[in-house]
């Protein structure tokens, strides 16, 4: 979806670009990817010349603050069209390529976490219980194989973006 809003009495003129991306993995049920890494909002708020501002701008400044205008002026600067909101775009997504590498980081980390445990526990059971067996421990380490694949391989989807010009 596309929104387009005003904000009155902002500290300075300009344009922000707010994009909300969601960053998601491709799933196996019998899996739960989710488990560790959820579909996670990624929300990056880039100013006019591509520098994040998200911490400047929380939802809730949007929410009360921003108002309706017309975006018809803007679309028909050249400049704004070809140049400017490219270059905003392409620094959002800049940005929410180095926030996907951090959640990746701490859903492997939540992912090993549990499955290393799991697998020492089996491990452990095993050495005491000769009814564990090794298919057991395998179909773990299997799974934790699985799941590197799949968290490592989530990506970023551009889902909303709103343009907008402070006054």
């Amino acid at each position: 979806s596309a929104g387009f809003g005003v904000l009155r009495g902002a500290s300075k003129p300009g344009m922000l670009l707010e994009i909300l991306f969601v960053l998601e993995t491709t799933s196996e049920q019998s899996i739960y990817v989710d488990r560790f890494l959820p579909n996670t909002p990624l929300r990056i708020v880039v100013d006019h010349t591509g520098k994040e501002v998200t911490d400047s701008y929380p939802v809730e400044t949007f929410d009360k603050k921003l108002t309706a205008g017309s975006i018809d002026p803007l679309l028909d600067n050249e400049m704004i069209v070809e140049t400017l909101l490219p270059d905003m775009i392409a620094a959002a997504k800049s940005i929410a390529a180095a926030h996907r590498k951090e959640e990746i980081a701490r859903g492997m980390q939540r992912m090993n976490l549990t499955l290393n445990h799991e697998i020492e526990r089996l491990y452990l059971l095993q050495q005491k219980n000769k009814n564990i067996r090794a298919e057991e421990i395998q179909i773990a380490l299997d799974e934790q194989v699985t799941l590197v694949k799949l968290i490592q391989n989530a990506q970023i989807r551009m889902d909303a973006i709103q343009l907008i010009l402070c006054q």
